[in-house]
């Protein structure tokens, strides 16, 4: 129908214009940003994603510092261990060399001077080894209970049954029995507030009762190395779920060590008790000499996750390297009765430093192989981000070429269709 007051044709065409020019002007934004999506109108699930996605690789970025950060801490703390290390060695030398009766008491005065100035270096030692004012090696260590056994096994034990038949008897030396103890904190209870009524006083945090794990081993009628009697005792706490282990010391001696450290928080006591069996007689391991769990430690915390659960967390144990924290806080080499006692006290300190510069060493590594992995998680989470929310060029400049032809012919046959209602006055002449 041919008319003046509505054409039909003209609208549509002014449509299509208005169509190509937003299009033209989506495509242009996206060209011009790098971003697919520049409002949540652009993509509205897409847009969430990719918004999860950016906090996601955010928190996997810094969790890779973090765990850097957590390798620069290390390398500083082995660091100050390492001058720990040798000047233990060096003390231990000099108490070695004290015992020897062919030094005169002027000598053994000289080597007691060393011996007293490389202690208060051991001191500054640890009071100085920092990491951005953090204290590295001054700090309270394990204090998991523990129980040191007095013999020398490292040759190893012949572990054999009771036979009163034998000429003469055989007594019984395979079975060792102890309980491996830890209690849990009771969280504390605030005091409520000022006016609200039941007035309730505050309840501090305590220690509940102890959870004892019984653990017996069976060392069989055989002969077994050192390594040996570790691994079975070993096999025998996993097998028992309990969170402690068994090693050798620089001795020779059998220790075992509970892995619940009290800190006042999730544990309020640590203990190994209830040492016995015929394995620990004077035949076999020797007697155990049981150190309860103190209270006071506080772990080095690095964060490598983005999760917020505990697995994201990698514990630094903390020590005390100073000479008190060693048991040498006074030693001398003056007193000829007391050195034996302190070249145990020597070797203990340095099986200490040992065994914390292989934890650090460990934990080193996880650290590493974490940042490693985050990496690579970042990187696949950044691709898939990229293929969510970025601007795919070829794509857009194709239709952008469109959308431009589009608009050009629009606005052409909207030309052409305002020329149709002239027509009209051709019927009127």
């Amino acid at each position: 129908m041919l008319s003046i007051n509505y054409n039909s044709a003209s609208r549509n065409a002014v449509n299509q214009v208005g169509n190509a020019q937003t299009g033209i002007a989506k495509a242009m934004n996206a060209l011009s940003t790098g971003n697919r999506i520049n409002s949540a109108a652009d993509d509205v699930a897409g847009s969430a994603m990719a918004s999860r996605m950016q906090v996601q690789s955010n928190s996997l970025d810094t969790a890779v510092t973090n765990a850097n950060m957590g390798v620069n801490l290390i390398q500083t703390m082995d660091g100050a261990m390492k001058e720990t290390e040798e000047l233990l060695q060096r003390m231990t030398k000099l108490t070695e060399m004290s015992k020897n009766d062919a030094y005169s008491t002027q000598d053994r005065d000289m080597m007691d001077q060393e011996f007293g100035a490389l202690s208060n270096e051991l001191d500054r030692n640890a009071q100085s080894a920092n990491y951005n004012g953090i204290s590295l090696i001054n700090n309270a260590g394990n204090t998991a209970g523990s129980s040191l056994f007095d013999k020398d096994i490292s040759k190893g034990i012949t572990f054999t049954a009771a036979d009163a038949t034998a000429k003469p008897a055989v007594l019984a030396n395979n079975e060792l029995t102890f309980k491996v103890s830890t209690a849990p904190m009771t969280a504390a209870v605030p005091a409520s507030a000022p006016g609200v009524s039941p007035a309730t006083p505050a309840v501090p945090a305590k220690a509940g009762k102890p959870v004892p794990i019984a653990i017996t081993v069976d060392f069989g009628t055989k002969a077994l190395s050192a390594n040996d009697i570790v691994g079975a005792i070993n096999k025998s706490l996993k097998a028992a779920g309990a969170n402690a282990n068994a090693t050798i010391n620089s001795e020779g001696h059998l220790k075992i060590d509970s892995n619940d450290r009290v800190d006042g928080v999730k544990f309020g006591a640590s203990t190994i008790t209830d040492i016995g069996g015929t394995a620990a007689g004077a035949t076999g391991l020797g007697a155990g000499t049981a150190t309860d769990g103190k209270t006071g430690f506080g772990d080095i915390v690095i964060n490598v996750g983005s999760s917020g659960n505990a697995y994201d967390n990698i514990f630094l144990k903390t020590v005390d390297l100073s000479s008190e924290g060693l048991g040498l806080k006074g030693a001398s080499l003056t007193n000829s009765t007391d050195l034996d006692k302190t070249l145990s006290t020597l070797k203990a300190a340095l099986d200490t430093v040992t065994e914390q510069r292989s934890h650090l060493g460990a934990s080193q590594k996880r650290l590493t192989f974490a940042s490693d992995n985050l990496q690579n998680v970042k990187n696949n989470t950044d691709a898939s981000l990229s293929s969510i929310e970025d601007t795919d060029y070829a794509a857009t400049t194709m239709q952008l070429a469109k959308e431009k032809v589009l608009n050009s012919a629009s606005q052409a046959m909207l030309g052409q269709s305002n020329q149709m209602q002239s027509e009209v006055t051709q019927l009127l002449k």
